[in-house]
């Protein structure tokens, strides 16, 4: 048991080092992330309307069916 909980201690421990100290690391060294550069002017996004639900139809004689009356998200 003492065995084990030392083992799964280890694997803890090296998860939290690689992930907080290699990776983003690794990451900055592969040049995977795509920002632009400090100071350059960005230009918006595109509008996004979610989709929503509007309501919920009940039925009376099955009282575990619902209809989910939705709202298209069309794009602004």
């Amino acid at each position: 048991m003492n065995r084990l909980r030392r083992i799964l201690s280890s694997v803890v421990v090296l998860s939290f080092f690689f992930s907080t100290v290699m990776l983003p690391g690794a990451v900055m060294l592969l040049g995977r992330i795509d920002l632009p550069a400090p100071g350059s002017m960005v230009s918006l996004s595109p509008g996004y309307a979610p989709v929503l639900m509007k309501g919920i139809r009940l039925h009376a004689d099955n009282p575990l069916v619902f209809d989910f009356i939705m709202d298209t998200g069309i794009p602004v």
